[in-house]
Order: structure tokens, then C-alpha cells, then sequence
């Protein structure tokens, strides 16, 4: 089994850099083949580990994972379609996000439920702390995208919060680290990106957090082997 998960996570790697190149070389239908090839790598990593060792959180993992790679390929068609199709990708591969990361919480809770009340009271406080100052700055034409946005933000916090809260209640173990440190990288990335994408567009921020959200899936995929 070994090969086949180092083989996918290069490969998604390899695929991944590709992607960024082709994205500051400005060519959006290659974007768009190598970010679903790239998701795709980290989608059968999580499906390798899981017959390897199933279980319900395992399943619930590779459905985020699943839903992720949806989402990704969906947001890069809206930089293909330049009319209203555009807004109806953003609209859709948000939500298919935010579906993802609720099946990472489930996932989560699956394993530790007592941590449900630290979780949301972590989740409040880290919420209320950056999504509001990040919002006032992002300037987006519908109402509607934007508090689609602001909510996934916070769904974002909430499964680091969950992630978080189990790492506290549960202690330290491969599963809980690798959770909580993939789950920061990817809340990470998505303000980064929130803040390239609509308050002001610095350059090497792009890569960065492009290449921060594919570690932060792969890092999720491998606790599909811990649980």
C-alpha cells in the first residue's frame, strides 16, 4: 500500500505546482485540468487509506475530501466563464466547500463528542475575532456571495475548532495533530485567498495559499489511516 500512497501524494504534488504555474501563466482551461487532476490524487489518497483501514470517520473524511476536489474544480471555472455562470460557480463550489467541511466536523465528533461545547465556544471566539475584520474589507457585487463567504469563513474556524477541541479534550495522538495542523492550514488559506481575492492582490499571496489549502488536504486524508 505504501507505494500507492507515496505515488499519489507526489503525483498530487507535481500536479498541484503545475497548476499554480499555469495559473500566473494566465492559461485557465489547463488551470482547470490540473486542479481536478491534483484534487483527484489527494480524493484517492483518502479512498487508498480507507480500504486499507475503514471506518466511519474514514468515510466521513473521504466524502470532504470528495466534496473539496467538487468544489475546486467548480471556483477554477469561474476564471473560464466570463458572464453569470461565473457567480453561479463561486455560489456553488462555496457551498460544496462548506458541505465538505461539515463532513469533517461530523467526522470529528464521530470520534470525540464530548468536545462539542469547547469546540463551539472555540469556534465563537476565533470567529468573532477575524471573520468580521476580513469582511468589512471585502468588496463583492452581490450581498447574497458575501454572506455565503462570511458563513463559510466560519464553518472553516468551526472545523478547526472542532479539530482543536479534540486535540485538547483527547490529547495529542497522529490523528488529533495531523487534524488540528490540517485544519489550521486550510482556515489559513481560505483567508488568504478571501483577502487576494476581493480586498487587494498581492502577488506571491496566490501561490501561497494554493499550495497551503493541498497540504492541508493531504494532511486530512492521512487521518483516514489514523483512526
Amino acid at each position: 500500500m505504501d507505494r500507492y500512497v507515496w505515488a499519489l501524494v507526489l503525483a498530487g504534488i507535481a500536479a498541484d505546482i503545475a497548476f499554480v504555474c499555469a495559473t500566473y501563466a494566465g492559461k485557465k482551461r489547463q488551470s482547470v485540468v490540473l486542479k481536478g487532476l491534483a484534487s483527484l490524487c489527494f480524493v484517492m489518497l483518502g479512498v487508498v487509506l480507507y480500504l486499507a483501514h475503514p471506518t466511519t470517520f474514514g468515510a466521513l473524511v473521504v466524502t470532504g475530501l470528495a466534496l473539496g476536489a467538487l468544489g475546486d474544480v467548480i471556483l477554477e471555472l469561474r476564471f473560464v466563464w466570463q458572464d453569470r455562470r461565473a457567480v453561479v460557480a463561486s455560489a456553488v463550489g462555496t457551498v460544496s466547500f462548506l458541505l465538505g467541511h461539515l463532513a469533517y466536523i461530523t467526522a470529528l465528533l464521530t470520534r470525540d463528542g464530548s468536545s462539542a461545547l469547547l469546540a463551539l465556544a472555540l469556534c465563537a471566539v476565533l470567529s468573532i475575532a477575524s471573520v468580521p475584520a476580513l469582511m468589512k474589507r471585502v468588496q463583492v457585487d452581490s450581498r447574497a456571495l458575501k454572506t455565503l463567504g462570511a458563513l463559510y469563513l466560519v464553518i472553516a474556524v468551526g472545523t478547526f475548532s472542532v479539530a482543536l477541541g479534540c486535540l485538547l479534550t483527547a490529547g495529542v495522538t497522529r490523528l488529533t495533530a495531523l487534524f488540528a495542523c490540517g485544519s489550521l492550514i486550510f482556515a489559513s488559506s481560505d483567508f488568504m485567498l478571501a483577502y487576494y481575492g476581493f480586498v487587494k492582490k498581492v502577488r506571491p499571496l496566490r501561490a501561497i495559499y494554493l499550495l497551503a489549502y493541498y497540504a492541508a488536504q493531504l494532511l486530512i486524508a492521512c487521518t483516514v489511516y489514523c483512526a
